[in-house]
């Protein structure tokens, strides 16, 4: 019976209740002031922070759909007595492996080349879980080592202490190469080879495309112009040394342009991130609809210096007196991600208004922040709650509603007497007027 009546209780107070509005005009000029105060910083708000800074008028389309092609130009040489590295040249078609990536693209700036390779028998390199001291070691026959390069034979070398190994013979010998000073070796003039960036983006909801390639641009300065952040901002051809500068200097005070920089990364290679990003304002010309370029080196992490750099291994295939050999390829490299970051707006009707009539819905909020300080911190606030709030139950409301039927029968026949009176008055009046 108890939570019965305690379920039937919270049912009518929860579902069987109705609020309305009651207007309490107060005279106070402190809640006045706070009221116009709020009212005022919610209007500055909406014009300042919603209208002007944020152009609240405009739709933002970002749906943006673009694409990215690039093209590497450019000629290293080396003249090194390290047979891995050799004395030739090295043109885009060697270093850009693969020459076509999605998203990306790849330049080598140090290799290492094992020369022909052919499927044999050879001794393991020291240091690859192929140590031993005798044949026992080696064992079982077809053993991989998985940091080694090939399976054992079964057979200790004990000249070496390393097992024989069933591989692509000679083994890599992947140390980094020195040059005649001791000085680490790699494809130097790389630093000046060339990208050139076509970048393309098309807004769906405006129906308009924009190019990297703006209106500015012709024949003349294309051939002449080198991206400089400051001086050719807008030149879609850019040197790798630089974009290495701008991604390594770039979280200092000032960008330097220094080699230095790439010549770090070019020995172990790492990850540099070129981001196109459009910021468009449709109401404005559409020329001046302009692409900002943004570097980034993702491979740096400051926690654990194992983390950075970039290498892979490919080979190349060949037939020497009919015996397949290869040459097997390490490149240490620079990888470029490329992204596109793409907005556009423009004036919309229905944007403006949307935003306005949340801007005015807002203006309910002054009211209610005062409502908040009178009730519950004003030192009078049980005077306000008193007049504020009124609760009426069932029962009040039929008793006041038989006292209002009451008071209005009782007004009709105090009417209707006194329209008699006036009728027999009247009558009286006017008998005596006829005589």
């Amino acid at each position: 019976m108890g939570c019965g009546r305690f379920l039937k209780s919270a049912l009518t107070s929860t579902f069987l209740e109705y609020d309305t509005p009651k207007i309490v005009h107060i005279r106070s000029r402190f809640i006045g002031i706070l009221h116009r105060v709020i009212q005022a910083l919610i209007v500055f708000y909406i014009i300042f922070y919603v209208f002007i800074l944020n152009k609240g008028y405009q739709y933002i389309d970002t749906e943006a759909v673009s694409g990215t092609t690039t093209k590497l130009k450019g000629v290293a040489s080396t003249n090194s007595s390290d047979p891995r590295v050799g004395s030739r040249v090295w043109d885009t078609a060697d270093l850009n492996i693969p020459p076509e990536e999605n998203g990306a693209f790849f330049l080598t700036t140090n290799v290492i080349v094992t020369h022909n390779q052919s499927q044999g028998e050879c001794t393991a390199l020291p240091g690859t879980s192929s140590d031993c001291r005798s044949d026992a070691d080696c064992l079982p026959v077809g053993m991989p080592f998985h940091l080694g390069h090939g399976v054992s034979t079964g057979e200790c070398n004990l000249t070496s202490h390393t097992c024989m190994v069933s591989a692509w013979c000679p083994i890599e010998d992947d140390s980094p190469p020195k040059t005649t000073t001791g000085e680490p070796e790699y494809l130097t003039q790389t630093k000046d080879f060339t990208v050139l960036l076509k970048n393309h983006v098309y807004f769906p909801y405006y129906k308009k495309t924009r190019s990297n390639f703006i209106e500015s641009i012709n024949k003349s300065y294309l051939h002449s112009c080198r991206y400089h952040h400051i001086d050719h901002p807008y030149c879609p051809i850019f040197q790798l040394k630089d974009i290495v500068s701008i991604a390594e200097t770039k979280l200092s005070n000032e960008i330097k342009y220094e080699d230095k920089w790439f010549e770090q990364l070019a020995l172990k290679g790492g990850v540099i991130s070129i981001r196109v990003t459009w910021d468009c304002n449709f109401d404005l010309k559409e020329s001046k609809c302009m692409p900002k370029y943004v570097f980034d080196r993702l491979d740096n992490y400051k926690g654990n210096i194992l983390g950075s750099g970039y290498n892979f291994r490919y080979p190349i295939f060949y037939y020497e007196d009919g015996i397949q050999k290869r040459q097997l390829v390490k490149a240490y490299g620079i990888l470029f991600t490329l992204n596109t970051q793409a907005k556009a707006r423009a004036f919309d009707v229905v944007t403006f208004f949307l935003n306005l009539g949340a801007g005015f819905a807002l203006l309910g909020v002054a009211a209610v922040l005062c409502d908040i300080f009178l009730l519950s911190l004003h030192r009078k606030k049980d005077y306000f709650k008193n007049h504020i709030y009124l609760d009426l139950t069932q029962e009040q409301t039929l008793k006041d509603n038989s006292i209002l039927n009451a008071n209005s029968q009782h007004t009709t026949t105090e009417e209707m007497c006194s329209m008699t009176e006036g009728y027999r008055n009247g009558g009286e009046l006017g008998r005596t007027n006829g005589e």
